[in-house]
């Protein structure tokens, strides 16, 4: 913002010598380029957001009417376009990483204050939340786009489906044949490559916030759609019970279903395939998918999370990929991460892990599916057999 420019700063803190020192330090003259507004609560805080046209925000965490722990997400929950600074009494390295990582832009130790370290920090405050709503802004008009274009394709590689189809209903010539068989494959190969990119683009579309989910309700129904292809390959699956995770349905259901894909697309011909799915072996929750494939040389795993890369042998399976890196964002998107161990010729085990998990589960969205098929073995009393979804569960 131009250095001219008045900054209108509200001051949210409740001790009266607190913000007078605040004030002093400034300069009450207007000089200092900041006109200040206070309020002594976090309710009074946003009620004069509603009242006033506002740059950014001094906040103190500790006030009457919120915890301190709380402040910052209630503040930011409310009005997440302000740029906050948080105000404290405390000089600790720690206590400042743990506020920028629940959103605030910086911090200030208050008896550290001068005027050109609280207007230095206002404005690049103001500037840096500028720069990111802009990028945000762009990111999601790139996935908008992406949307758009992918529909406008999908809608035609489907007629051009359905009109090979009619050709195929008159008589052809073994040339004729093969050209068709040709067409069809190239345009099942576009119309999953379309899936997969709109897929992708829902990743950050979802407006409802996580929940806590038992991630083996969301197998259940994963492996049930699974089933008829784990039984034609002679592929089983063993199953350890999962933890609760806070994500979104949908997006758990997806991960899980690239997941269980590649292992069936990438199986072995020298063996019957084997998949273990058993909790994450690093601290956090998460899931490990384990198979006995042909597995991926180890120069190629430094790039396998991204978009379209395809180490060969892989190369000769159809694919977009697009799953893996699908399978990444994913995670990352609830702050976890993705990683991967593969002997070629042996098989691949890949790592999901996400945050904290929630002591409550949210149910399915649909009743658990029960098929019971020999091809799905669990490592429970109860044993539940499931299967395979072509596409987004709702939820």
């Amino acid at each position: 913002m131009p250095s001219s420019h008045l900054m209108r700063v509200l001051v949210v803190e409740d001790s009266d010598d607190h913000y007078e020192l605040l004030r002093k330090r400034i300069g009450a003259d207007g000089r200092s380029g900041v006109e200040l507004h206070r309020r002594s609560s976090l309710t009074e805080g946003l009620a004069c957001l509603d009242s006033q046209a506002i740059d950014a925000v001094l906040l103190d965490l500790g006030l009457p009417d919120s915890a301190v722990t709380d402040t910052l997400g209630r503040f930011k929950r409310a009005r997440p376009e302000l740029p906050v600074v948080v105000l404290t009494s405390l000089d600790d390295l720690d206590f400042a990483a743990e506020a920028v990582s629940h959103g605030a832009q910086d911090f200030l130790v208050k008896s550290q204050l001068s005027q050109d370290r609280v207007v230095r920090s206002l404005r690049y405050a103001i500037e840096r939340k500028q720069k990111s709503l802009g990028l945000e802004k762009t990111n999601q008009e790139l996935r908008n786009f992406a949307h758009t274009v992918a529909h406008e394709v999908r809608h035609p590689a489907a007629a051009a489906l359905l009109a090979l189809g009619c050709v195929r209903m008159e008589p052809l010539s073994e040339q004729g044949e093969e050209m068709v068989g040709l067409a069809e494959e190239s345009l099942r190969t576009l119309s999953d490559l379309v899936r997969e990119l709109l897929n992708f683009a829902e990743i950050e579309n979802a407006s409802a916030p996580p929940k806590p989910i038992e991630m083996d309700r969301v197998l259940d129904h994963v492996l049930a759609r699974f089933e008829k292809e784990l039984t034609a390959v002679g592929g089983t699956v063993e199953r350890v019970p999962l933890p609760t995770v806070t994500s979104h349905w949908a997006q758990l259901s997806l991960l899980f279903q690239n997941l269980i894909a590649n292992a069936i697309k990438y199986r072995s011909p020298e063996r019957d395939l084997r998949i273990r799915i058993a909790p994450a072996e690093a601290d956090l929750p998460g899931v490990v998918v384990s198979d006995n494939g042909i597995g991926v040389a180890e120069k190629h795993l430094p790039k396998l999370f991204d978009v379209f890369y395809r180490a060969d042998p892989a190369e000769d399976v159809p694919g977009t990929g697009v799953g893996l890196a699908l399978c990444r964002r994913i995670v990352q998107r609830y702050g976890g991460s993705m990683t991967v161990r593969s002997t070629a010729g042996e098989g691949s085990t890949f790592e999901a892990t996400f945050g904290e998990p929630s002591p409550a589960a949210e149910p399915p969205p649909h009743p658990p599916h029960h098929p019971g098929p020999d091809a799905v073995r669990r490592d429970e009393d109860d044993a539940r057999a499931t299967g395979r979804p072509d596409e987004f569960d709702a939820g």
